[in-house]
């Protein structure tokens, strides 16, 4: 099945809520499922930005 995924930073907040500052990846995946969609989505984006932080608390990933 096809899913799209958007990877977005997470930036802090002086709220409850969290902070969003853009989309920074958008992919369309073929998988299994939407975990297994998260996962080859974030993967790719780490290979394509190895500057960027790798944790991925440190971004919000949709899959629809």
């Amino acid at each position: 099945m096809k899913y799209k995924v958007l990877i977005t930073p997470v930036a802090p907040s002086i709220d409850t809520h969290p902070n969003f500052s853009g989309v920074l990846a958008n992919y369309e995946v073929d998988a299994n499922s939407e975990s297994e969609a998260r996962d080859v989505a974030f993967d790719r984006f780490c290979q394509e930005n190895p500057f960027r932080s790798h944790r991925r608390d440190d971004f919000i990933i949709n899959v629809s």
